[in-house]
Order: C-alpha cells, then structure tokens, then sequence
C-alpha cells in the first residue's frame, strides 16, 4: 500500500508543467535560546519548486501577508497578529546554478543577499525510510553548525529546506547535532491552482542588493545596537510624545530607553540562531 502511494506522490511531481508548483510542507523546530532547551518554536515552512527555480518562508506568515495585501487593495487595513512568531526571511534558488539569495528586512531596509558559500556534503552509505521514501544519511558543516540530512533519490531534485542543496535529490530531514534545529517535511501539495509570487507588503523601500559578508556586518552592528535607527529619528526630532498602552505620556527619549531594553532582552534569549557564525 505504501509503494502505490509513493507511486501516486511520484507521478503527480514529474506530471506537473513549467508554470505548476510543486509544495513541500517541512515543521521546522527550533531551540531559540540555549539556556531553555525546554522551550522550543514550531513554524511551518514551504518549499514551492517550479522548473526555473525554489523558494522557501513561513507558511502562516504567507497567508498573513496575502491577507494584507488582499485586504488593501480594497482599501482596508488590518494589524497582524501581535502575538504572531513568524520567520520573516525568505530564500530563493535559481536552478540550474542554484544561485541563492537570502531576502531579509533589518533596519527598516529590504535586503537581498547573495549567498555565495559552497555546501560540501558528505554522503554516507546509512539508509533509511521516511514518509515511504528511500532516505540516504549525508553531513556538512555550514554556517557554524554540523548538520544531518537524509535525502531522496526517489525525488531527483538537489534542492532542500533553508539553504540547503546539492545533494542527488530532495532533503527530507535536516538537523543540526545539538537539535537546537530541526526540518521535517510532513507534506507534498501539486498544482497549486492559486499560486502567485510571495506578496510584498513594503513596496515602497527599495530592495538593496548585498553580499554575505556585508550582511554579517550589518547583522552584527544590529545585534549591538538594535535601536539605532529609532535612535537617528529621535535625534532628528521625528518621534514625539504620545500615550503608551497605559495612558501615560511618553517622551521620545523615554521610548527610546523601553525599546533599547525591549530589543535586548529580546535578543539575550535569541542566542541559538540558525547561522551560530554569525554571532562569533
């Protein structure tokens, strides 16, 4: 029984044309913070593959902000969800050079990363099932972490969660050996009838197109003061007082102070990110 639906799940990935979409649905769990390994995030990604090229974000935040960009175009306007843990990057790789580019908003600005680094793999001859496919145990070491992967042949597609790629077929699992990060695909969805492109919310700023190595800069100067733009319109006299959530007046220097201590507590438990390099 198992073989037929492997078979079925087969057929319907290579029967599909070049405008169709390929989904594959991964839980990822995450440990943010190394001192609560108890505590642990689980935000569903996907992995949409189409002949030219993949992309992978955060499946709710996707239905978030098409929402949002549905709604305004009819002039109305929501908040998301305050609450809401989304991952807000994005990655996408053009096939066949699997050039990848990693787009991510920090400092209010919309950056695009060209990620050059190479994944050398080692595959090992362990094998495995999973989700009724045929798994193959492969290593690497990128981005800080030593990761785990099994991937299929049965899908002949190099392609995999996050960053990952080049293997003889599509990632199925993926760890790091802390388990601090952790992909599992759970799902497969063909034909997307509905499928556009990632909806952008922030039209306005231009997109800045930079390299690895200066978006690690950019990453650290944040991590060490992640208030410095609110801090450059404070001083250019562009916040003023207004009521907080209690009904008190604030100043902007006061709202300076809160968001300085807000972001830095915040970022005190965010200390196992998924690329550990750029924290050294």
């Amino acid at each position: 029984m198992k073989n037929i639906f492997l078979i079925i799940i087969l057929i319907c990935i290579y029967s599909t044309s070049d405008a169709q979409v390929k989904r594959f649905i991964y839980e990822y769990t995450t440990v943010p913070d190394a001192t609560d390994t108890a505590n642990k995030e689980i935000n569903i990604m996907y992995l949409d593959i189409t002949q030219k090229g993949s992309e992978f974000f955060d499946g709710n935040k996707y239905i978030s902000d098409s929402t949002l960009v549905s709604m305004a175009k009819k002039n109305q306007f929501i908040m998301p969800p305050r609450d809401a843990k989304f991952i807000d990057y994005r990655i996408t790789k053009n096939y066949p050079s699997y050039k990848l580019t990693f787009l991510v908003s920090t400092y209010n600005k919309k950056l695009s990363v060209n990620d050059l680094r190479k994944q050398i793999w080692h595959i090992e001859k362990v094998t495995d099932k999973h989700k009724g496919f045929n798994v193959q145990k492969a290593i690497t070491d990128f981005a800080g972490r030593r990761w785990i992967a099994w991937f299929t042949v049965d899908i002949p597609i190099p392609d995999g969660p996050y960053k990952f790629h080049g293997l003889p077929g599509l990632i199925l699992k993926l760890e790091d050996t802390t388990g601090s990060h952790k992909f599992n695909l759970t799902g497969i969805k063909n034909n997307i009838p509905d499928y556009n492109h990632y909806p952008e919310i922030n039209t306005r700023s231009p997109q800045i197109d930079i390299s690895q190595e200066k978006y690690t800069e950019i990453y650290k100067e944040y991590r060490r003061d992640p208030a410095k733009d609110y801090r450059i319109e404070v001083m250019k006299g562009n916040i003023f007082d207004s009521l907080d959530d209690n009904g008190n007046m604030k100043t902007p220097q006061q709202k300076l102070k809160e968001l300085e201590t807000l972001l830095k507590n915040k970022l005190k438990k965010d200390n196992n990110i998924i690329e550990l390099d750029l924290l050294k």
